[in-house]
Formats: structure tokens, C-alpha cells, sequence
């Protein structure tokens, strides 16, 4: 498992790689799964994760989910995805992301 995560760390260093999440709405509301999450990001951030991009959602405490992961990783880069609509750009603005992605339609 170490060479893994020393593969994983210096792959991390060298090349761009960008985290997207997709949480389900029971991470917002559940404290046992919200842990969890935070538990296993630290892992990453540790091998030197520092880009993550967030899939918005139209749940109320989404805002509240990424402030606090951009308060206990200041220096990661955090942006929203799937930016569909005003409040999903107002929300990511509210917050201070570093970017926002937005899925193109054709």
C-alpha cells in the first residue's frame, strides 16, 4: 500500500490532477458520513492533493459542506462544477472558489 501512495504522491508533485467530487445529499445533513469524508480528504491532501472541484447542489447546507473544506484546506484550489444556474454561480462567489466549470450544452 505504501508504493501506491508514494506512486500517488509523486504523480501529485509532477502532473496536474483535479479531484471532482460528487457528494450525495446524505453528507450534508449525516455528522458520521460528513467525518468520514474529511478523514479520507485529509489522507489525500497529505499525499498532496491541491485541486478539488465540487459538483454544485440545490441542497441548503452545500454552501456550508465547501466553506468548511475551503476553511480547513486554505491552500487547496477549490472550485464548484456543474454550475447550472444563478444560485449555483451566487453560492460559489459567496463562498470565494477559486473556479467554477460549468457543463457545456450543445
Amino acid at each position: 500500500m505504501n508504493n501506491k501512495e508514494d506512486s500517488f504522491s509523486d504523480f501529485l508533485k509532477t502532473e496536474s490532477f483535479f479531484l471532482l467530487i460528487k457528494p450525495e445529499d446524505n453528507i450534508y445533513s449525516n455528522t458520521s458520513i460528513r467525518n468520514s469524508f474529511f478523514e479520507e480528504l485529509e489522507s489525500l491532501v497529505k499525499l498532496g492533493l491541491r485541486n478539488i472541484e465540487i459538483s454544485w447542489s440545490n441542497n441548503e447546507n452545500w454552501s456550508d459542506f465547501v466553506s468548511d473544506i475551503k476553511i480547513k484546506y486554505p491552500r487547496i484550489n477549490l472550485g464548484s462544477a456543474s454550475i447550472v444556474n444563478k444560485q449555483s454561480i451566487e453560492d460559489s462567489l459567496k463562498i470565494g472558489l477559486n473556479f467554477s466549470m460549468m457543463k457545456r450544452y450543445q
